[in-house]
């Protein structure tokens, strides 16, 4: 049924050198429902990071895992050095607590548009459907999203690509990049990091 609901269990997973993090291991029904919506719709879903030239962490069909990242690791690494090569400053932050702080509305919002959503909340958007879904395997917690399945990189990039497209657009950054949830971004002049930090905030 599309409005079975479970609570996940929590599994606090051990981690070299750093400290425990807590998954989210769903019900298999509400997992392969969301698992399910994303194969079916992945072109549509697609459009919506595919596009995202900041973001180094667009979901791809992968060979390891089936929903891995576009760069791995090793070659952020790469990246965060040619980054790093061409400016005076470089601005380095993250969002604290972001699948945790995720609201599962703004799945459709950033599909769809925040007024558009607003409007229609039916399945006739995709963006709710898949909001819905994600509630479902968290007893109906708007919110955050799981930690640990992969569906969840895919939802993330959505979510932020729609934060890097309202923060990009207006301003101009010369060098950087997103990964997952950390920003990397060079600058000429302090003032231009300390703005482009602003604008991040009010963004998210």
């Amino acid at each position: 049924s599309p409005n079975f609901k479970s609570k996940p269990v929590i599994h606090n997973l051990a981690r070299v050198g750093a400290l425990r993090r807590k998954i989210s291991i769903l019900n298999p029904i509400n997992y392969f429902q969301i698992s399910d919506f994303i194969v079916k719709n992945w072109s549509y879903l697609e459009g919506y990071f595919d596009k995202a030239k900041f973001s180094k962490s667009k979901p791809y069909i992968g060979s390891n895992r089936p929903i891995e990242p576009e760069y791995n690791l090793s070659e952020i690494s790469i990246k965060r050095a040619e980054v790093r090569a061409l400016s005076k400053y470089l601005l380095q932050t993250d969002v604290s607590q972001c699948y945790h702080s995720f609201y599962t509305h703004s799945i459709p919002w950033a599909i769809h548009g925040k007024e558009q959503s607003k409007n229609d909340k039916s399945d006739n958007l995709l963006g709710n459907i898949l909001d819905i879904l994600v509630r479902n395997s968290q007893d109906q917690q708007t919110n955050g999203i799981p930690i640990g399945p992969d569906c969840s990189l895919l939802i993330s990039e959505i979510i932020l690509s729609a934060v890097d497209k309202k923060l990009i657009e207006p301003t101009i950054v010369r060098n950087g990049f997103r990964y997952m949830d950390d920003y990397e971004v060079c600058f000429d002049s302090r003032s231009d990091a300390e703005c482009f930090l602003s604008n991040l905030q009010e963004s998210l």
